[in-house]
Protein backbone atom coordinates (compact mmCIF):
# COMPACT_ATOMS: atom_id res chain seq x y z
CA UNK A 1 0.00 0.00 0.00
CA UNK A 2 1.11 3.58 -0.66
CA UNK A 3 -0.09 7.13 -0.23
CA UNK A 4 -2.31 8.11 -3.13
CA UNK A 5 -1.83 11.65 -4.45
CA UNK A 6 -4.82 13.79 -5.33
CA UNK A 7 -5.28 17.04 -7.14
CA UNK A 8 -7.56 18.40 -4.41
CA UNK A 9 -5.29 20.36 -2.12
CA UNK A 10 -7.71 23.00 -0.82
CA UNK A 11 -9.38 22.62 2.58
CA UNK A 12 -6.94 20.00 3.84
CA UNK A 13 -7.27 21.36 7.38
CA UNK A 14 -10.08 23.30 8.97
CA UNK A 15 -7.49 25.88 10.06
CA UNK A 16 -3.82 26.55 9.29
CA UNK A 17 -1.32 23.96 10.50
CA UNK A 18 0.60 26.57 12.49
CA UNK A 19 -2.45 27.27 14.62
CA UNK A 20 -3.16 23.65 15.49
CA UNK A 21 -1.96 23.95 19.10
CA UNK A 22 -4.57 22.98 21.61
CA UNK A 23 -5.04 26.05 23.78
CA UNK A 24 -4.09 25.96 27.46
CA UNK A 25 -2.55 22.50 27.15
CA UNK A 26 0.94 22.02 28.65
CA UNK A 27 3.69 20.36 26.66
CA UNK A 28 3.10 16.62 26.76
CA UNK A 29 5.10 13.75 25.39
CA UNK A 30 4.18 10.13 24.71
CA UNK A 31 6.67 7.44 23.83
CA UNK A 32 5.54 4.64 21.52
CA UNK A 33 7.48 1.64 20.30
CA UNK A 34 7.37 -1.00 17.62
CA UNK A 35 6.19 -3.40 20.33
CA UNK A 36 3.18 -1.12 20.98
CA UNK A 37 2.24 -1.33 17.30
CA UNK A 38 2.66 -5.12 17.29
CA UNK A 39 0.57 -5.42 20.45
CA UNK A 40 -2.19 -3.32 18.89
CA UNK A 41 -2.22 -5.36 15.67
CA UNK A 42 -2.25 -8.63 17.59
CA UNK A 43 -5.11 -7.46 19.79
CA UNK A 44 -7.29 -5.77 17.19
CA UNK A 45 -6.28 -7.43 13.92
CA UNK A 46 -7.50 -10.98 14.41
CA UNK A 47 -10.78 -10.31 12.57
CA UNK A 48 -9.32 -8.13 9.83
CA UNK A 49 -8.81 -9.23 6.25
CA UNK A 50 -5.16 -9.73 5.21
CA UNK A 51 -5.27 -6.51 3.21
CA UNK A 52 -6.76 -4.48 6.07
CA UNK A 53 -4.12 -5.84 8.45
CA UNK A 54 -1.34 -5.01 5.98
CA UNK A 55 -2.68 -1.49 5.43
CA UNK A 56 -3.01 -0.72 9.16
CA UNK A 57 0.48 -2.06 9.84
CA UNK A 58 1.94 0.10 7.10
CA UNK A 59 0.16 3.26 8.31
CA UNK A 60 1.31 2.80 11.90
CA UNK A 61 4.87 2.02 10.86
CA UNK A 62 4.93 5.31 8.96
CA UNK A 63 3.55 7.17 11.99
CA UNK A 64 6.24 5.57 14.14
CA UNK A 65 8.92 6.51 11.62
CA UNK A 66 7.82 10.14 11.19
CA UNK A 67 7.43 10.78 14.95
CA UNK A 68 10.56 8.75 15.75
CA UNK A 69 8.56 7.10 18.53
CA UNK A 70 8.05 10.38 20.42
CA UNK A 71 4.51 11.75 20.12
CA UNK A 72 4.33 15.49 20.83
CA UNK A 73 2.40 18.36 19.27
CA UNK A 74 5.36 19.06 17.02
CA UNK A 75 5.78 15.48 15.80
CA UNK A 76 2.03 15.08 15.21
CA UNK A 77 2.08 18.32 13.21
CA UNK A 78 5.00 16.93 11.20
CA UNK A 79 2.98 13.78 10.49
CA UNK A 80 -0.02 15.87 9.41
CA UNK A 81 2.24 17.91 7.14
CA UNK A 82 3.65 14.79 5.46
CA UNK A 83 0.25 13.24 4.73
CA UNK A 84 -1.67 16.44 3.94
CA UNK A 85 -1.23 16.19 0.17
CA UNK A 86 -2.64 12.67 -0.10
CA UNK A 87 -6.16 11.58 -0.95
CA UNK A 88 -6.46 9.14 1.95
CA UNK A 89 -5.05 11.47 4.59
CA UNK A 90 -8.25 11.36 6.67
CA UNK A 91 -8.22 7.56 6.60
CA UNK A 92 -4.57 7.47 7.71
CA UNK A 93 -5.31 9.88 10.56
CA UNK A 94 -8.30 7.80 11.70
CA UNK A 95 -6.10 4.70 11.85
CA UNK A 96 -3.62 6.56 14.04
CA UNK A 97 -6.45 7.80 16.28
CA UNK A 98 -7.66 4.23 16.84
CA UNK A 99 -4.12 3.21 17.74
CA UNK A 100 -3.80 6.12 20.19
CA UNK A 101 -7.09 5.11 21.83
CA UNK A 102 -5.56 1.70 22.37
CA UNK A 103 -2.46 3.33 23.89
CA UNK A 104 -4.72 5.41 26.18
CA UNK A 105 -6.02 2.22 27.79
CA UNK A 106 -2.70 0.39 27.72
CA UNK A 107 -0.59 3.15 29.30
CA UNK A 108 -3.31 5.16 31.06
CA UNK A 109 -2.15 8.22 29.11
CA UNK A 110 -4.46 11.03 28.03
CA UNK A 111 -4.07 11.16 24.24
CA UNK A 112 -7.08 13.44 23.69
CA UNK A 113 -5.02 16.48 22.57
CA UNK A 114 -3.25 14.42 19.89
CA UNK A 115 -6.52 12.94 18.65
CA UNK A 116 -8.11 16.39 18.46
CA UNK A 117 -5.15 17.53 16.41
CA UNK A 118 -5.47 14.62 13.98
CA UNK A 119 -9.21 15.14 13.61
CA UNK A 120 -8.51 18.58 12.16
CA UNK A 121 -7.51 16.84 8.93
CA UNK A 122 -10.26 17.13 6.34
CA UNK A 123 -10.84 14.75 3.41
CA UNK A 124 -10.29 16.16 -0.09
CA UNK A 125 -13.27 17.67 -1.82
CA UNK A 126 -14.51 15.49 -4.63
CA UNK A 127 -14.55 17.15 -8.01
CA UNK A 128 -18.03 17.14 -9.48
CA UNK A 129 -19.31 18.30 -12.83
CA UNK A 130 -22.78 18.56 -14.31
CA UNK A 131 -21.42 18.08 -17.82
CA UNK A 132 -19.34 15.57 -19.74
CA UNK A 133 -15.74 16.69 -19.78
CA UNK A 134 -14.68 16.81 -23.45
CA UNK A 135 -11.03 15.97 -22.85
CA UNK A 136 -11.86 12.59 -21.26
CA UNK A 137 -12.43 10.86 -24.59
CA UNK A 138 -9.21 12.31 -26.00
CA UNK A 139 -7.21 10.52 -23.32
CA UNK A 140 -9.10 7.22 -23.48
CA UNK A 141 -6.65 4.46 -24.28
CA UNK A 142 -7.34 2.53 -27.50
CA UNK A 143 -6.25 -0.87 -28.74
CA UNK A 144 -4.11 0.93 -31.31
CA UNK A 145 -2.37 2.89 -28.52
CA UNK A 146 -1.49 -0.36 -26.78
CA UNK A 147 -0.18 -1.99 -29.93
CA UNK A 148 1.90 1.09 -30.74
CA UNK A 149 3.31 1.08 -27.20
CA UNK A 150 4.29 -2.58 -27.53
CA UNK A 151 6.10 -1.83 -30.81
CA UNK A 152 8.05 1.03 -29.19
CA UNK A 153 9.13 -1.16 -26.28
CA UNK A 154 10.06 -4.10 -28.51
CA UNK A 155 12.24 -1.84 -30.69
CA UNK A 156 13.97 0.11 -27.93
CA UNK A 157 14.50 -2.20 -24.95
CA UNK A 158 16.73 -5.15 -24.27
CA UNK A 159 14.97 -8.48 -24.94
CA UNK A 160 14.30 -9.50 -21.33
CA UNK A 161 13.23 -5.99 -20.33
CA UNK A 162 10.91 -5.81 -23.33
CA UNK A 163 9.48 -9.23 -22.43
CA UNK A 164 8.72 -8.10 -18.88
CA UNK A 165 7.13 -4.80 -19.94
CA UNK A 166 5.08 -6.25 -22.80
CA UNK A 167 3.84 -9.25 -20.80
CA UNK A 168 2.74 -6.84 -18.05
CA UNK A 169 0.90 -4.62 -20.53
CA UNK A 170 -0.93 -7.59 -22.05
CA UNK A 171 -1.75 -8.98 -18.61
CA UNK A 172 -3.17 -5.69 -17.31
CA UNK A 173 -5.00 -4.76 -20.51
CA UNK A 174 -6.78 -8.12 -20.71
CA UNK A 175 -7.75 -8.51 -17.03
CA UNK A 176 -7.95 -5.02 -15.53
CA UNK A 177 -5.62 -6.07 -12.72
CA UNK A 178 -4.35 -3.08 -10.76
CA UNK A 179 -0.69 -2.00 -10.93
CA UNK A 180 -0.27 -2.51 -7.19
CA UNK A 181 -1.64 -6.04 -7.51
CA UNK A 182 0.48 -7.10 -10.48
CA UNK A 183 3.73 -5.37 -9.51
CA UNK A 184 6.05 -5.46 -6.54
CA UNK A 185 6.93 -2.07 -5.12
CA UNK A 186 8.87 -0.33 -2.37
CA UNK A 187 7.32 2.70 -0.64
CA UNK A 188 9.38 4.44 2.04
CA UNK A 189 11.49 1.31 2.29
CA UNK A 190 8.44 -0.94 2.81
CA UNK A 191 8.26 -3.82 0.30
CA UNK A 192 4.88 -4.93 -1.06
CA UNK A 193 4.74 -8.01 -3.29
CA UNK A 194 2.94 -8.46 -6.59
CA UNK A 195 2.37 -11.50 -8.81
CA UNK A 196 5.22 -13.97 -8.42
CA UNK A 197 6.40 -17.06 -10.27
CA UNK A 198 4.84 -19.36 -7.68
CA UNK A 199 1.39 -17.93 -8.46
CA UNK A 200 1.49 -19.04 -12.10
CA UNK A 201 0.62 -22.56 -13.28
CA UNK A 202 0.58 -22.58 -17.06
CA UNK A 203 -1.24 -25.93 -17.14
CA UNK A 204 -4.29 -23.79 -16.30
CA UNK A 205 -5.82 -20.92 -18.23
CA UNK A 206 -5.96 -18.61 -15.24
CA UNK A 207 -4.03 -17.20 -12.30
CA UNK A 208 -5.53 -17.04 -8.81
CA UNK A 209 -4.70 -13.62 -7.37
CA UNK A 210 -4.06 -14.22 -3.63
CA UNK A 211 -6.13 -12.34 -1.06
CA UNK A 212 -3.01 -10.83 0.51
CA UNK A 213 -2.18 -9.13 -2.81
CA UNK A 214 -5.71 -8.25 -3.91
CA UNK A 215 -6.71 -4.67 -3.09
CA UNK A 216 -10.19 -5.86 -2.09
CA UNK A 217 -8.80 -8.50 0.29
CA UNK A 218 -10.42 -11.37 -1.64
CA UNK A 219 -8.72 -13.80 -4.00
CA UNK A 220 -10.02 -13.79 -7.57
CA UNK A 221 -9.60 -15.37 -11.00
CA UNK A 222 -7.41 -13.66 -13.63
CA UNK A 223 -7.73 -15.41 -17.01
CA UNK A 224 -4.58 -15.87 -19.08
CA UNK A 225 -5.21 -14.39 -22.52
CA UNK A 226 -4.10 -16.66 -25.42
CA UNK A 227 -1.46 -14.11 -26.45
CA UNK A 228 -0.19 -13.81 -22.87
CA UNK A 229 0.51 -17.49 -22.26
CA UNK A 230 3.57 -17.79 -24.58
CA UNK A 231 4.95 -14.56 -23.11
CA UNK A 232 4.62 -15.97 -19.60
CA UNK A 233 6.24 -19.24 -20.65
CA UNK A 234 9.25 -17.36 -21.92
CA UNK A 235 9.32 -14.97 -18.95
CA UNK A 236 9.27 -17.79 -16.40
CA UNK A 237 12.20 -19.36 -18.21
CA UNK A 238 14.31 -16.23 -18.87
CA UNK A 239 13.70 -14.10 -15.76
CA UNK A 240 15.63 -15.34 -12.69
CA UNK A 241 13.79 -13.51 -9.89
CA UNK A 242 10.62 -14.54 -8.06
CA UNK A 243 8.98 -11.11 -8.58
CA UNK A 244 8.03 -10.91 -12.26
CA UNK A 245 7.22 -7.20 -12.49
CA UNK A 246 8.55 -4.21 -10.57
CA UNK A 247 6.41 -1.07 -10.67
CA UNK A 248 9.13 1.60 -10.61
CA UNK A 249 11.29 -0.06 -13.26
CA UNK A 250 8.50 -0.80 -15.72
CA UNK A 251 6.55 2.44 -15.22
CA UNK A 252 9.65 4.36 -16.39
CA UNK A 253 9.49 2.39 -19.64
CA UNK A 254 5.72 2.59 -20.09
CA UNK A 255 5.58 6.35 -19.50
CA UNK A 256 7.58 6.84 -22.71
CA UNK A 257 4.81 5.19 -24.75
CA UNK A 258 1.24 6.26 -25.62
CA UNK A 259 0.00 4.31 -22.59
CA UNK A 260 1.81 6.77 -20.26
CA UNK A 261 0.43 5.33 -17.00
CA UNK A 262 -0.12 1.67 -16.08
CA UNK A 263 -3.41 2.48 -14.34
CA UNK A 264 -4.95 3.48 -17.69
CA UNK A 265 -4.87 -0.18 -18.73
CA UNK A 266 -7.53 -0.98 -16.13
CA UNK A 267 -9.89 1.60 -17.62
CA UNK A 268 -9.11 0.18 -21.08
CA UNK A 269 -10.22 -3.26 -19.90
CA UNK A 270 -13.53 -1.80 -18.68
CA UNK A 271 -14.21 0.15 -21.87
CA UNK A 272 -13.09 -2.54 -24.30
CA UNK A 273 -15.11 -5.16 -22.41
CA UNK A 274 -18.21 -3.06 -23.03
CA UNK A 275 -17.23 -2.60 -26.68
CA UNK A 276 -16.97 -6.34 -27.34
CA UNK A 277 -20.07 -7.18 -25.29
CA UNK A 278 -18.28 -9.01 -22.48
CA UNK A 279 -20.90 -9.59 -19.72
CA UNK A 280 -20.49 -7.00 -17.00
CA UNK A 281 -20.78 -9.42 -14.08
CA UNK A 282 -17.86 -11.49 -15.35
CA UNK A 283 -15.83 -8.36 -15.99
CA UNK A 284 -16.45 -7.23 -12.40
CA UNK A 285 -15.54 -10.66 -11.02
CA UNK A 286 -12.21 -10.57 -12.89
CA UNK A 287 -11.28 -6.91 -12.33
CA UNK A 288 -12.22 -7.01 -8.64
CA UNK A 289 -14.05 -3.77 -8.00
CA UNK A 290 -14.34 -2.03 -4.66
CA UNK A 291 -17.22 -2.87 -2.35
CA UNK A 292 -18.97 0.46 -3.02
CA UNK A 293 -19.08 -0.26 -6.75
CA UNK A 294 -20.23 -3.84 -6.20
CA UNK A 295 -23.17 -2.58 -4.17
CA UNK A 296 -23.98 0.01 -6.82
CA UNK A 297 -23.94 -2.66 -9.53
CA UNK A 298 -25.90 -5.11 -7.32
CA UNK A 299 -23.21 -7.77 -7.40
CA UNK A 300 -23.56 -10.03 -4.38
CA UNK A 301 -20.80 -12.15 -2.83
CA UNK A 302 -22.74 -15.22 -3.96
CA UNK A 303 -21.79 -14.41 -7.56
CA UNK A 304 -18.13 -15.10 -6.86
CA UNK A 305 -18.89 -18.55 -5.44
CA UNK A 306 -21.47 -19.46 -8.08
CA UNK A 307 -19.01 -20.21 -10.87
CA UNK A 308 -15.79 -22.20 -10.90
CA UNK A 309 -12.61 -20.49 -12.15
CA UNK A 310 -12.76 -22.48 -15.38
CA UNK A 311 -16.38 -21.47 -15.99
CA UNK A 312 -15.42 -17.80 -15.64
CA UNK A 313 -12.49 -18.34 -17.99
CA UNK A 314 -14.68 -20.12 -20.58
CA UNK A 315 -17.01 -17.11 -20.84
CA UNK A 316 -13.99 -14.77 -20.89
CA UNK A 317 -12.44 -16.64 -23.83
CA UNK A 318 -15.63 -16.35 -25.88
CA UNK A 319 -15.12 -12.59 -25.94
CA UNK A 320 -11.58 -11.59 -24.97
CA UNK A 321 -9.99 -14.65 -26.55
CA UNK A 322 -10.71 -13.12 -29.97
CA UNK A 323 -9.04 -9.77 -29.17
CA UNK A 324 -5.60 -9.29 -30.76
CA UNK A 325 -3.65 -7.30 -28.20
CA UNK A 326 -0.22 -7.80 -29.76
CA UNK A 327 0.54 -5.97 -33.01
CA UNK A 328 0.80 -8.30 -36.02
CA UNK A 329 4.22 -9.65 -37.02
CA UNK A 330 5.96 -8.69 -33.80
CA UNK A 331 8.76 -10.86 -32.52
CA UNK A 332 9.27 -10.76 -28.77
Amino acid sequence: MGFEPTRAHAQRLSRPLESLQIENTPTIQLQITKEDVEDYLETKGSDWSPKHYRDEKWILEQFLRITNGIVTFDTVKQYIKEISCYAKRRSYANSVCRFLEFIRKKKNFDVTPFIELLKEIKPPKKEKALFAEPEEEVFTLTLEDIQESIKIIANNCKPVTALRAISLIVFMATTGVRPEEACSKKVSGIYTPGIQKRHIDLSKDYIILPAEISKTGYKRVLPIHPQLKPLLEKLLKDWPKEDLWNYDTLQKIIQKTPIKQMKRLRKFFVKHSAKIGFPELYRIAIAGHDEEELVKLKVTPEFYSKFTPQEIVNVYMEYWGKVEILPPDIDI
